[in-house]
């Protein structure tokens, strides 16, 4: 079981490896935890016949993964590129999945 200790912690890539599914899903729905923390606890481990890494949290209809910053919902794949690059993409740039899988948040993709 996951304890608050845990929460409250940024958390290391073993210690996130070491997590179930369930325990990585209960720790990202802390509000208090970092957008970004809470991002990468939902970002599954990489299929080693893919290279896809699958979103492990909520889906939009459409297939693609989305993640709740505040007070708006965010799409996980470009939620993943703007964090690595540390600023907001403009609505009109396109985050394409080139492996066509919309569950995908690989950023080699």
């Amino acid at each position: 079981m996951v304890t608050k200790k845990k929460i409250r912690k940024v958390l290391s890539t073993e210690e996130i490896a070491a997590l179930s599914k369930a325990e990585r899903c209960q720790l990202a729905q802390d509000r208090h935890m970092p957008f970004a923390e809470r991002l990468r606890l939902r970002i599954g481990e990489k299929d080693p016949r893919t290279g896809c890494r699958p979103w492990l949290g909520t889906f939009t209809d459409e297939g693609y993964g989305v993640l709740r910053d505040k007070t708006k919902n965010r799409l996980a794949h470009r939620a993943v590129v703007e964090e690595l690059r540390g600023e907001l993409l403009p609505l009109t740039l396109h985050v394409d999945h080139l492996c066509f899988n919309r569950a995908c948040v690989n950023i080699e993709h």
